[in-house]
Formats: C-alpha cells, sequence, structure tokens
C-alpha cells in the first residue's frame, strides 16, 4: 500500500526566510511526496535554497512553485 503525503502552502507570505526553513525539513524528510507553495514570494534565494536541500531529499516527487 502506497501513502500520499502532501503539503499546500498556497499564499501564506512564506518568504525567503520561511523557504529557508523548509529546505532545512525537506533535506530530512523522507515521507513528503508534493509540496505547493504558489504564491508565496519565496524568490530567487529562496528558491536556490529550496533546490540544494532537493539534492539530498530522495521522496519529494512534485514541487509547486508558481508565481503570479
Amino acid at each position: 500500500m502506497r501513502i500520499h503525503f502532501m503539503c499546500s502552502s498556497v499564499a501564506n507570505g512564506i518568504g525567503e526566510k520561511g523557504a529557508s526553513a523548509l529546505a532545512e525539513a525537506l533535506k530530512m524528510n523522507a515521507n513528503l511526496q508534493n509540496l505547493n507553495l504558489r504564491w508565496n514570494a519565496i524568490g530567487a534565494k529562496g528558491t536556490s535554497t529550496l533546490a540544494e536541500a532537493l539534492k539530498m531529499n530522495t521522496s519529494l516527487q512534485n514541487l509547486d512553485l508558481e508565481v503570479f
């Protein structure tokens, strides 16, 4: 049986600091498969931080960073 894990945080104003915190969590996470961060003004720095963290994450399959 496959369990599907998803986190949705649409338009919550996470910003660069929040992206950095999520990046640290993603480095250690082994269950989350989908992460929706639409419209959160993460910016280039936050996006880069998330990308670096994903090099260590093996479970995330979908990451939605859509902006306005």
